[in-house]
């Protein structure tokens, strides 16, 4: 019989967050795939697991690495997949092997834990009814500000990643696209011993991050939905999407202006204002994107 791939998730911080299910499965499987065998040998000597194999899979090697595994699992080895912290696959390594798991009939099973997300998410004090993982910001160009202008009439709460190296210019190209007092939480080191989170509005986070230079840690950014009763209604940000999927698509500005302009009640200038708006974000080295906008 073929064997079974366990998505274990293990602790985002505190040990003890670890499941008694998690350790079981942990301590039979034949092998354990892992970002870091460093970090993951770690755990699983805090755990008292003794791991019978232990394989590296990350970013870089996970193509050739699941292939190793499909082969293991179908002579009946069980395999467990396990990230750094959390649950494998969110904005981690794994999908692929997953994905090769399926195709080849292997049967996968989840064993639910600690997840950055669900933690930020519940003491944020938003309204949970509606909400997105957006995974981490685009780092520029116009993928990153279609991101930011996504949120200005977003029906639900937002959830990020950001490394700390960036989550200061994230707060403020926020602060320049959504209102001041939209209302934002900064979750840091969840579980961790200098976890701390940071509840206000766009206006007030920048005073929050002043004097934190080198601050150092995981961030968790949640955006609260946009108040406005006209979310659902703004013509200028239904023709920002199209403009940016036609312009980016190869469109030139004056075809992707007129179809928009069919499409929507936009002004001419509107969309022009909007074309250059797309146009800041793109790399100014890119001359095959820089010739469409004529």
């Amino acid at each position: 019989m073929n064997g079974t791939l366990y998505i274990v998730a293990t602790p985002i911080g505190n040990l003890k967050d670890i499941s008694q299910r998690a350790i079981e499965i942990l301590g039979v499987c034949g092998l354990i795939c892992c970002e870091d065998t460093r970090r993951s040998g770690m755990l699983l000597k805090n755990l008292g697991i003794t791991p019978k194999a232990l394989l590296p899979l990350h970013k870089m090697n996970e193509a050739s690495q699941s292939e190793k595994i499909i082969k293991a699992m179908l002579s009946g080895t069980n395999v467990a997949l396990i990230s750094d912290a959390g649950t494998p696959l969110i904005s981690d390594p794994g999908e692929k092997l997953v994905i090769s798991a399926i195709d080849a009939g292997i049967d996968i099973q989840a064993i639910p834990g600690a997840s950055a997300i669900l933690a930020a998410l519940v003491v944020s004090g938003f309204n949970l009814e509606r909400w997105s993982f957006e995974g981490f910001f685009y780092r520029k160009g116009p993928d990153r500000i279609a991101q930011m202008r996504k949120l200005k009439f977003a029906t639900g709460v937002s959830l990020f990643f950001e490394s700390p190296k960036r989550v200061e210019q994230t707060l403020i190209d926020l602060s320049s696209y959504l209102e001041p007092e939209r209302k934002v939480v900064i979750a840091r080191e969840l579980t961790k011993v200098y976890e701390e989170t940071w509840r206000g509005c766009l206006g007030e986070a920048k005073a929050y991050l002043a004097g934190k230079a080198g601050i150092k840690g995981e961030f968790v950014l949640i955006v609260d939905k946009c108040q406005s009763e006209n979310a659902r209604g703004d013509d200028k940000q239904q023709a920002f999407y199209m403009l940016h999927k036609l312009f980016t698509s190869g469109y030139s500005r004056q075809d992707a202006m007129h179809a928009v302009s069919i499409l929507t009640d936009v002004k001419h200038r509107d969309l022009y204002e909007l074309c250059l708006e797309i146009w800041k974000g793109i790399e100014f080295g890119n001359s095959d994107e820089k010739s469409s906008f004529r």
